[in-house]
């Protein structure tokens, strides 16, 4: 993220408060019931190693057509390893041992190209590619030939599909009136729109990012946006509180002086010391937090759900550098799809068992270490934190 760039977004991005309720937001059929975690701002620290069960290693095959950089908001899809590169505006797909399949990129002005890959997922056969530039919802086969396109009413911040349609996150838009709301959920054919999570009141600080504000767990989507404290599930049609993080006084929105005041807000991220920018991952047992308290101090944590034991991460090699790990998402059976640096891995490595840790076939460490690309981890963590 730019930060240099901030001063000349301020008042571009809208952060939402919610009023009273257009839909329910209960469904008591869902195990997963409501938490509202007090966050301890300084709990025991655990390495990353003594997290680890047992991890899979695989390689992600360089080519010249394949150099990844950076990876994040993976998806896997059946047999495949999808990669987004928001700077090329391409997709890459690899095989799930790690060999390099193709690259999908329609990025252009042309009727059947997006100008912008801000979002995407996978829905059977197809590429779901929200093109954020021009509204709409682009898609293709697994090959890159156009399908079709959806446009949006109006333009979203983000988009996801799931069984109840299109949900669009509007907390971006204000209009000053009753129109106002976070979510939207259009039918398939984007039309008959319902709405979720009225707000009132403009939020002046600017956050653009293309981290998607909704994330698939189990067979629901979590909604978050990352400058608030709490997050929503979204089954089927509807949604519901899910998760709430309390950091007290600490967190800085909390201050109505700083939220209407972006000029404040800019010093006070600055030397305040106060949580103002909340992203977890979810599983099923454990949370994996980050949370900003400045343009530079970023912290990382663990959460037991079930026992409420926090950990402080500890993912440093050594006293002056951390391992270039990307906690990426969780994938069910206590798992975690985490990209690491080919250089850290074996540093990683060393402080595991053997029996701790493999390589699908055709990746090995020489394989990974020669390469320039990440290399995938499946990491299944320990059932209980100590």
């Amino acid at each position: 993220m730019n930060f240099r760039k901030l001063p000349l977004l301020l008042g571009l991005i809208l952060i939402v408060s919610c009023g009273h309720k257009k839909e329910t937001l209960e469904n008591k059929s869902n195990p997963d019931q409501f938490q509202s975690i007090v966050i301890n701002r300084n709990p025991p620290e655990l390495k990353f190693a003594d997290l680890i069960e047992k991890v899979e290693v695989v390689k992600l095959e360089e080519t010249e057509e394949s150099l990844l950089g950076v990876i994040f908001n993976l998806t896997i899809h059946n047999d495949l390893i999808v990669i987004p590169n928001t700077k090329s505006n391409s997709l890459y797909f690899f095989n799930r041992k790690g060999e390099f399949i193709r690259q999908l990129n329609r990025n252009g002005d042309g009727p059947e190209e997006y100008s912008s890959l801000w979002s995407y997922w996978l829905k059977g056969d197809t590429v779901k590619i929200y093109d954020n530039d021009r509204s709409r919802v682009v898609s293709y086969d697994f090959e890159g030939n156009y399908l079709s396109e959806l446009k949006l009413p109006k333009n979203a911040m983000h988009v996801y599909e799931n069984e109840g349609g299109y949900w669009t996150d509007y907390s971006h838009r204000f209009t000053g009136d009753s129109t106002n709301y976070e979510l939207v959920r259009y039918n398939h054919n984007m039309q008959e729109p319902i709405e979720f999570l009225p707000f009132n009141q403009p939020f002046g600080f600017p956050i653009v990012t293309t981290t998607n504000s909704m994330i698939s767990y189990k067979d629901a989507l979590i909604y978050k946006q990352i400058l608030k404290d709490s997050t929503y599930l979204i089954e089927g049609a509807g949604i519901r509180p899910f998760i709430h993080f309390d950091f007290g006084a600490d967190f800085l929105w909390r201050d109505e002086k700083v939220l209407n005041n972006p000029s404040i807000a800019m010093n006070e991220i600055r030397d305040a010391n106060k949580v103002w920018m909340v992203w977890p991952k979810i599983g099923e047992q454990l949370i994996y937090l980050t949370y900003n308290t400045s343009f530079e101090d970023s912290f990382q944590m663990v959460i037991d759900r079930a026992t409420g034991k926090q950990f402080s991460l500890d993912t440093r090699k050594n006293a002056e550098e951390k391992l270039g790990l990307m906690f990426d998402q969780w994938l069910g059976n206590n798992t975690m799809l985490i990209p690491i640096n080919s250089l850290d891995l074996s540093e990683l490595l060393e402080d595991l068992d053997e029996s701790q840790y493999s390589f699908r076939e055709g990746s090995s460490l020489d394989v990974i270490e020669s390469s320039e690309n990440p290399a995938l981890m499946w990491v299944k963590f320990k059932k209980s934190l100590k």
